[in-house]
């Protein structure tokens, strides 16, 4: 079997001379150029892609940087979202401390402490509110029945009934009270309508009186001070 070296597609002899065009580009040129009438076009090699330099790394370093001031701004703005937090909370807290009375704050400094005082506080002031409108309806209903006894016994014209009101206003509670206070039978001193107030932890800040058809009209406004009854 014979050793065939030989190359079939490119036969030669060694004695033939066999002429050799070398291109001409060279690899440092940033364009490749081709022979005039080659249908290729001319095309350009990054070399940027063979550098290992500071440039190469830079789209990195700057978006670590952006992550950094991203971070930055998060923290200050939570910063300032719990420092106004914070003085919210101080002007409420400021805001309860000055409605309640001193003998629920008296030994209590911690903040849950005074806190719990003022739940027991606003108990206390609704079951006042409670006691009173009790009060006033047990009013309503006897003098009803006191104006009825009067007009059974036919002096219903030589007594007027008095009219008892009690309504909330500016300062605290409003008292109406219309009558005849100088007149025969039964009557209404005022001196016993401010004992009832004081008893009840009222004091009277403004009395108004006036007079019309024969009647007495008194206004007294007071307001509510903290030692209430039953507190």
């Amino acid at each position: 079997m014979e050793n065939n070296n030989s190359f079939p597609y490119f036969p030669f002899q060694e004695d033939e001379n066999i002429p050799i065009s070398c291109p001409d580009f060279t690899i440092w040129d940033n364009q490749i150029s081709y022979p005039t009438g080659s249908p290729q076009q001319v095309q350009s090699i990054d070399f940027s892609l063979f550098r290992d330099d500071e440039k190469a790394k830079q789209p990195k370093n700057t978006q670590e940087t952006n992550n950094q001031d991203d971070h930055v701004q998060k923290k200050i703005m939570h910063r300032d979202i719990e420092r106004q937090r914070r003085q919210a909370m101080a002007t409420l807290y400021s805001s309860l401390r000055s409605v309640l009375p001193a003998q629920f704050l008296k030994g209590k400094r911690s903040v849950s402490d005074q806190i719990h005082e003022a739940t027991k506080y606003i108990r206390c002031l609704q079951k006042n509110v409670k006691d009173l409108g009790m009060k006033r309806d047990n009013v309503k209903i006897l003098s009803k029945s006191e104006l009825q006894e009067s007009d059974k016994k036919g002096i219903s014209s030589k007594i007027s009934p008095f009219c008892v009101r009690v309504e909330p206003c500016s300062v605290g509670v409003e008292v109406l009270i219309s009558g005849d206070f100088m007149g025969e039978g039964p009557t209404l001193p005022v001196s016993r309508i401010l004992q009832v107030l004081l008893k009840e932890g009222l004091v009277v800040v403004c009395c108004n009186w006036t007079k019309s058809n024969g009647r007495s009209h008194y206004v007294i406004q007071s307001e509510c001070t903290h030692q209430l009854s039953g507190c």
